[in-house]
């Protein structure tokens, strides 16, 4: 493996320090590090009060809904999807490999986009079969997901 340097300290509002990259040639694998133990927990704290906040505005929907019907259910699905995708993604490239993170984060993508548009197309037909497409393009894309973090996962 190799350890490329910076010849000077990083300086970004609030913190001063030294990052590093271990690259291994013989795989193209490689990470970034921060010296001084900064490490991205940010991400952690910023998951879960965002996920609090849903909760709570998920809470007030029934009041909400009942004033401006489908439209808010639609955004808050639309938002929860969004907070969900892009949590999937921290972890594809927090556990992986970036070329590996850059894959599943595709595959996956892709998975969602044919989805909702097949969803569209059955939603015109009944809105039933809308649904049972969601669904099941929801658990697929989630076992996409879920199978790259864990083949990571075994890996490291």
């Amino acid at each position: 493996k190799e350890v490329i340097t910076h010849t000077d300290s990083i300086s970004v509002p609030g913190w001063t320090g030294a990052g590093y990259i271990i690259f291994d040639p013989v795989t193209g694998d490689g990470a970034y590090k921060i010296a001084g133990g900064a490490n991205g927990g940010f991400l952690k704290i910023l998951d879960e009060n965002l996920n609090k906040l849903l909760l709570w505005v998920e809470s007030l929907s029934g009041s909400i809904l009942s004033q401006y019907g489908g439209l808010f259910s639609q955004a808050l699905a639309g938002l929860k999807g969004l907070y969900d995708q892009i949590t999937t993604f921290i972890k594809l490239l927090k556990e992986c490999p970036l070329a590996t993170a850059i894959a599943g984060i595709v595959s996956f993508s892709l998975i969602v986009a044919g989805f909702v548009t097949a969803s569209i197309a059955a939603f015109a037909l009944n809105p039933i079969y809308g649904l049972i497409v969601a669904s099941g393009g929801s658990v697929l894309a989630s076992t996409v997901a879920g199978s790259f973090i864990s083949s990571c996962r075994m890996r490291n």
